[in-house]
Parts: structure tokens; sequence; C-alpha cells
């Protein structure tokens, strides 16, 4: 399963999707099924991140459990998207007498590599490891409520892709890429049937060139409402900070570096919880 635009403000993920869809045949996959679904349709509309909540943060057991059991119950229009994805989600994965993955795809709104991003460390290994792409670790104690962790807590392989910056062409590439070296990492797929493949996989390795491979989020710099969070202009994802170092501001004064360490997601947009991450190399 294929998510993309669950942030509105995120087009690239579905443009990719769109190219695949129309350059897969019925003679492609080998075996088994894409499934390719938009996310917040509403808020892609408006071009903005989410309109009441975000998205990627509500998927809680309980708030699922009430929308499949009374879609007309939600309550605001990121509930009224989730109740619309919940009987397609769940179909796939009922009806299925195979394995489900989900590759979630995202963008960033500060310029950067791509990298993927996981909740824990699972059994579906070969899937997390197939992009050679950066991977970050950690992500579940400081990042509730994703779909992607909604999908894992059935058992299934789940992975999100940060492509690249929101608006940028090259974004759309990296995730057409992800989507055709991920379909053949799971065995859908293979040179033969898919040419570009290869090429796809080129691409990952020669965007991740001399970043790390896998990395540990240790702090998430928390953004409320009425903050007035300005990031420091210049940050890129993985842009290297040292402690004390002035990353932002607020409506207190500046913000800075608790430790050195790689930064990750720099928020120069006006919507979203999180101002930045900040995360150390490790090993599996």
């Amino acid at each position: 399963m294929c998510t993309a635009g669950v942030h509105g403000n995120e087009p690239a993920g579905g443009r990719a999707l769109l190219r695949i869809m129309a350059d897969f045949s019925s003679q492609t996959l080998s075996r088994g099924r894409v499934l390719a679904l938009t996310g917040n349709m509403q808020a892609l509309a408006l071009k903005e991140r989410y309109q009441v909540k975000d998205l990627n943060r509500i998927w809680s057991q309980e708030r699922a459990n009430r929308l499949r059991k009374d879609p007309k119950s939600a309550a605001f229009p990121e509930e009224v998207e989730m109740a619309a994805l919940l009987p397609i989600l769940h179909h796939a994965m009922d009806q299925t007498s195979g394995k489900v993955f989900l590759l979630d795809l995202h963008s960033t709104s500060g310029l950067g590599a791509p990298f993927a991003c996981c909740m824990e460390v699972t059994h579906h290994r070969q899937f997390m490891e197939s992009l050679s792409i950066p991977m970050i670790l950690g992500l579940r104690p400081r990042m509730q409520g994703t779909l992607m962790d909604y999908i894992a807590s059935f058992g299934h392989g789940a992975i999100g892709v940060e492509g690249g910056q929101n608006d940028d062409p090259d974004t759309v590439d990296c995730h057409e890429a992800c989507i055709r070296v991920a379909i053949g990492a799971i065995g859908m797929t293979d040179s033969s049937s898919d040419p570009k493949q290869e090429e796809a996989r080129a691409l990952l390795v020669q965007r991740s060139k001399g970043l790390p491979r896998y990395l540990e989020i240790n702090h998430r710099y928390a953004v409320e409402e009425d903050d007035q969070f300005v990031m420091t202009p210049g940050f890129r994802n993985f842009s290297s900070v040292d402690a004390g170092q002035i990353l932002a501001h607020d409506r207190h004064g500046p913000i800075r570096a608790k430790e050195s360490g790689i930064i990750l997601f720099p928020r120069y947009q006006a919507e979203g919880a999180d101002g930045f991450f900040l995360a150390r190399p490790t090993t599996l």
C-alpha cells in the first residue's frame, strides 16, 4: 500500500504514484498488487498541511474503532478523511493471504537528502533496508498517532519516506525511485518486468552518498500553537549542529541546540507541532 498527501502541503508523493500507476501494466507485477491512496484530499486542494488536526498524528486505535463503527461521528475534516481511508486499508489487510507493506510518502519544508523512517526495527527488516537511503529510528516515543504506526500495529511492515523538499521536482523522482525499489525488494517485480528498477536504485544510492545509514532520534523540539516559532534560515536535513548553537527563535527568545548532533525536519512552514529533531548515527 502506498499513501501520499497525508499532509496537504506535500504533493510530490501523489505525483510519483501517478507516474508509477501510469507506467505499470497488468504484466508488471509478478505477484501481489499495489494499492495507491491519497491521504488528506481536502487539505491537498487547499495546499495546507491540515485544516484542523494533523492527519498523521490522530491514528489511535480508539479513534479508528469509533470511526469504523460510525463514520458519521467524524467531528472535523481530518476525521472525515480518516473515516474514508479506514475501510479501504482494512479491506486490503483482511483480504490478502500474504504480507502487507505500507510505504507512506512525505516531504519536508527544509531542503536535504531523502530518508526513511520507521517506528521500530521489525521482522520486516528486508523491506526496511531495501531503499538504500538513511533510516531514522527512535520516533515512536516522540511521534504518536502516525499512519505507519497504525498499520504496523497489525503486524505489517510500514515505512515513511521523506523524499526531499515539498516543492522540489527532484522529490517526485526520489519518491518514484523508492516505490520501484520497495516493490522489487518484496518480490513483486524484478529488473525484467520493471527495467527502471536498477536506475531507481542507483538514484537513491547517489542521493544518499556520504550520509549515515542509520540515525537514532534523541531530541524533539515541540512547538505550541502560540509560540511564534521561526526556524533560523539555512538548515537542511542532515546539517550538523553544535551544542548551544541557535537553531530557531520563538516568543521566549532564541532556541539553542541542547547537544551536538544532526538536525532533521527543520520546520520552515507555518503549521506543525515539530520544530526540529536532533539525531546521532547509530547501528542496528
